[in-house]
């Protein structure tokens, strides 16, 4: 697969306020950088260099901040969205500038995972999707969001907390075909012969 990530940066912040109040929550510095500098490094040191930053709240000020994205060794496209979309509202709104597959990250996780070896991963299996996950037993606070059986998702649910069987947590990074994304009916004429999601 070509190397290609897109990143979603459009949340608005919520949680973060007050800081998000004037600063889109990708801007908001740690250790003297924009969180987002360090994720560009971090994929930029394993090889992935052509990144689409899918933007909302205060895009503006990111597409400022890292331009073409030349100065970082990087190069940078932007998806902006006029009212937050969601994640797959993000990812249809930039199809025109997405390969037919791609690594899709948030933009508020920071995990430097190995990403050739989920990339391989995905390319082996004919996978659609590769999410991958971590076990979050015994529990922490964070929502269990996941039902996995033999490696796959059999169910899963924005926040699930702790309904029973969901004992994984979407760690926010997947390599996903472009056509999961377009038309259903043509998507699924077109993937007749792939596994649709494995867990990595």
């Amino acid at each position: 697969m070509r190397k290609q990530v897109a990143i979603l940066a459009g949340g608005l912040g919520t949680r973060l306020r007050p800081l998000t109040e004037k600063c889109p929550k990708p801007m908001v510095p740690v250790c003297g950088e924009p969180f987002l500098h360090w994720q560009i490094l971090d994929l930029k040191a394993q090889g992935y260099t052509d990144i689409v930053l899918l933007v909302a709240y205060l895009g503006e000020q990111v597409q400022e901040h890292f331009g073409d994205g030349s100065s970082f060794g990087v190069s940078i496209e932007y998806s902006f969205e006029k009212t937050p979309l969601g994640t797959g509202g993000a990812v249809r709104n930039a199809l025109d500038l997405l390969e037919d597959e791609f690594m899709l990250v948030n933009g508020d996780s920071f995990l430097q995972a190995p990403l050739d070896d989920l990339a391989g991963f995905f390319d082996e299996g004919r996978f659609d999707a590769v999410v991958t996950t971590y076990s979050n037993q015994p529990s922490t606070p964070v929502p269990n969001n996941l039902k996995v059986k033999n490696q796959t998702v059999v169910a899963y649910e924005k926040e699930a907390g702790a309904v029973r069987g969901f004992e994984c947590v979407d760690s926010g990074i997947h390599v996903v075909k472009k056509s999961l994304f377009l038309d259903p009916l043509l998507a699924g004429r077109e993937n007749s012969n792939s596994k649709r999601c494995c867990i990595r």
